[in-house]
C-alpha cells in the first residue's frame, strides 16, 4: 500500500484506484509462475504405486476414514492394478447392495466397504450375496478394522486395507483374493439382460428362441456353452452396457 500512495503522489494524484487495481493484478499475475515454482518442492506427491498412496489429500488430525473418502481413491488403485475394468456401484445382488462389482475382461470380482465408521452387522448376510454372483471377493477397510477383519470373512475373501499417511490415502492388499467355490452360473448369468442374452446366442450359433422365456435362454446357454468359454463372452457384454441402465428392468 506504500509503494502504491507514493507512485500515486508521484503523479499528483491523477491517477484512479481503479487503475492502480489493474496494477496490481498485472503485477500479481506477472508473479504467479515463479510463486508456482517455488512452492512446488513443498507440494505432496500423489503415488500410484501397487501398494501405495492414491487420492485425494488428507486432514491427518481427522484419521477416521468415511466411505465417501475411501471411493476416489479406491478405483484409482482398481483401475491401475487391473488394467481394463469398470466398476457398478450400489448394485443389488440377492437381498444385499453391493458396493462395487467391478468388471474385469474376464471376472466380477466384488467389493464391500467397511469404513472406520461402519460395523459388520449385516456383513454375514451381505458376503452370502456377494458369493453367489462373484468370481473373486475383497473387503475394504478402514484401519480401525485391521485386527478382527479375518474373523468375519472366508479364507478366499482377500483385504484391502486403506490409511490415512501424511496428507495421502494409502491402499495396500493385506491379503490377497482367491476364486470363489460359491459362486453360483445360474445367478451370475441373470445380471445379463435379454437383448445381450440374444447376442451370446447369435455369436455362438445357437437358436434364437424369441419366444422363450429369459430364464429359459440362460438356462440353454448354460447347457450348450462351456462357461470358462461363455464368461468372458459375458464380460464383453457388460462392458458395453450403458452404466446407467445397469439394474433397470427389461421392458
Amino acid at each position: 500500500m506504500d509503494a502504491m500512495s507514493d507512485f500515486a503522489k508521484l503523479i499528483n494524484g491523477t491517477v484512479r484506484w481503479t487503475v492502480l487495481s489493474t496494477l496490481h493484478e498485472i503485477i500479481l499475475e506477472a508473479m504467479l509462475p515463479a510463486f508456482k515454482d517455488g512452492i512446488h518442492p513443498f507440494l505432496p506427491i500423489i503415488k500410484t504405486e501397487n501398494v501405495g498412496r492414491y487420492g485425494k489429500r488428507m486432514n491427518t488430525r481427522n484419521a477416521i476414514l468415511y466411505d465417501k473418502d475411501i471411493r476416489e481413491p479406491l478405483f484409482d488403485y482398481l483401475e491401475e492394478r487391473f488394467g481394463k475394468t469398470r466398476m457398478f456401484e450400489e448394485k443389488i445382488i440377492g437381498r444385499s447392495r453391493a458396493d462395487i462389482l467391478m468388471l474385469t475382461e474376464k471376472q466380477i470380482i466384488g467389493l464391500e466397504i467397511k469404513s472406520d465408521a461402519d460395523t459388520y452387522e449385516r456383513l454375514k448376510r451381505q458376503i452370502r450375496d456377494y458369493n453367489k454372483y462373484c468370481d473373486e471377493n475383497y473387503v475394504v477397510i478402514g484401519k480401525s478394522h485391521e485386527k478382527h477383519i479375518e474373523e468375519h470373512i472366508p479364507e478366499e475373501w482377500g483385504v484391502l486395507t486403506v490409511a490415512v499417511e501424511g496428507t495421502e490415502i494409502r491402499i495396500e492388499e493385506k491379503r490377497p483374493s482367491m476364486p470363489n467355490p460359491k459362486m453360483k452360473k445360474e445367478l451370475q448369468i441373470t445380471l445379463m439382460w435379454r437383448p445381450e442374452l440374444q447376442r451370446l446366442l447369435e455369436i455362438n450359433h445357437l437358436p434364437k428362441y424369441r419366444q422363450k422365456s429369459k430364464r429359459f435362454v440362460q438356462q440353454k446357454l448354460l447347457e450348450k456353452m462351456d462357461y470358462e468359454k461363455l464368461k468372458p463372452q459375458m464380460c464383453e457384454e457388460l462392458f458395453e452396457r450403458d452404466y446407467t441402465l445397469w439394474g433397470e428392468e427389461e421392458g
